[in-house]
């Protein structure tokens, strides 16, 4: 009997994992990594559904090429991110429906990016505003977008997303500070 070869080839967003050989070895190959694969698989399909494409896509930074502040303040009072989704704990300072609403992506974007996740879609920003009573949908893209110093807004319709500039970084973290400190 003749042993033959085997290939696996795993992306998860070029992650990637390539095994090759005898059937045997890739098969215990497998085997050891299936946990991984498991969790790898399971974090990939919250952020990117079925398709990838999803309206509120969250698109996590490249590994190695996203380093985390480590300079982040606690933020207990203010944000709770779980599983990749960011609650609001405390009141959104702002005097218009604008700045609350440029303030919750401020707030979205910074807690979003202590789980590695730099971009998100429009949607769960609106949707936190929504909780909030800061909404205003028939000028919720125009508030976002007019911020251009702070959010990197990009797409258009049901695929726009939104991440922070640099400047953007240090006001979220201000005021997350601010915030954390009432």
């Amino acid at each position: 009997m003749e042993d033959s070869n085997a290939k696996i080839s795993l992306s998860i967003r070029e992650g990637k994992l390539e095994i090759e050989g005898p059937v045997d070895f890739v098969s215990k190959q497998i085997a050891s990594f299936e946990e991984l694969i498991r969790q790898a698989l399971s974090e990939a399909s919250k952020h990117l559904g079925d398709t990838g494409d999803r309206e509120g896509e969250h698109k996590k930074a490249p590994e190695g090429e996203k380093k985390r502040d480590k300079g982040i303040p606690k933020h207990d009072n203010v944000l709770e991110v779980t599983e990749g989704k960011v609650k609001i704990l405390c009141d959104i300072p702002g005097q218009s429906n604008k700045e609350k609403s440029i303030n919750v992506a401020l707030l979205c974007l910074f807690g979003s990016d202590t789980e590695g996740i730099e971009e998100v879609g429009f949607d769960a920003v609106r949707e936190i505003c929504r909780s909030h009573s800061c909404l205003d949908a028939a000028n919720f893209s125009s508030h976002l977008n007019s911020a251009k110093q702070l959010l990197i807004c990009s797409g258009s319709g049901k695929k726009q997303t939104v991440k922070l500039s640099v400047p953007g970084k240090r006001r979220a973290k201000a005021l997350v500070e601010e915030l954390n400190a009432q």
